[in-house]
């Protein structure tokens, strides 16, 4: 004899937003009605998502199980969260997960001397488990540069660049981009802005009168 057992209905809907190559964490409440432990064993479908295989509640316990979403590539994704007990039954939970580009981010002014540079590190993670190649664009090469041109980061690593600025104007704010482009975990933008001073030995005397 065959028997049909129908699926419960989906416990909740739950959106999860996270800027991509960061984290976040949320949880889902459990509890163990029973006068025995339980062991929930847990299905997790999505990309981007992280969690323990198993979870277990001692009689009576209520506790949370804790699920981590880490995307590397833009978009909106469908998920959904399984947690099965042999006696309990199943619960789950429908996910909408949402990854968002990371905002442009602004460095420090760059200050130098005119005729000489300066320098400033930046890091770049990569949270997937392939190394990834990043290709380069510099809107103003005049003023900025990168070292190394061409990056790769190692899976699950990170890795540092070089942005140099030399002046070629005083007091005049140059400005320019950096943009870091890979197929596999997103962009990086950094907005530059620098400002070329009078070398000290140039600066004129002031006189007392």
């Amino acid at each position: 004899m065959c028997i049909n057992v129908e699926r419960p209905a989906c416990q909740q809907k739950l959106d999860v937003v996270c800027q991509i190559r960061k984290a976040v964490a949320f949880e889902v409440t459990l509890t163990n009605p029973m006068k025995e432990t339980a062991l929930y064993e847990i299905s997790i479908e999505g990309d981007g998502l992280i969690g323990d295989q198993f979870f277990q509640l001692e009689p009576g316990q209520t506790g949370n199980y804790e699920i981590i979403f880490s995307p590397c590539r833009v978009g909106a994704q469908k998920g959904q969260v399984s947690i099965i007990n042999e006696k309990l039954g199943e619960v789950w939970y429908e996910l909408r997960l949402i990854a968002e580009a990371c905002p442009p981010q602004r460095l420090p002014l760059f200050k130098a001397d005119l005729g000489k540079f300066v320098t400033r590190m930046v890091t770049l993670d990569n949270n997937s488990g392939q190394a990834v190649d990043v290709r380069s664009t510099v809107t103003n090469s005049l003023n900025f540069a990168l070292s190394p041109e061409k990056v790769q980061i190692p899976p699950f690593s990170a890795t540092t660049v070089q942005i140099r600025y030399t002046p070629t104007n005083l007091d005049v704010l140059e400005q320019g981009e950096i943009l870091l482009q890979t197929d596999a975990i997103g962009d990086w933008k950094f907005e530059l802005q620098g400002q070329g001073l009078v070398p000290q030995a140039f600066e004129p005397t002031q006189i007392s009168s």
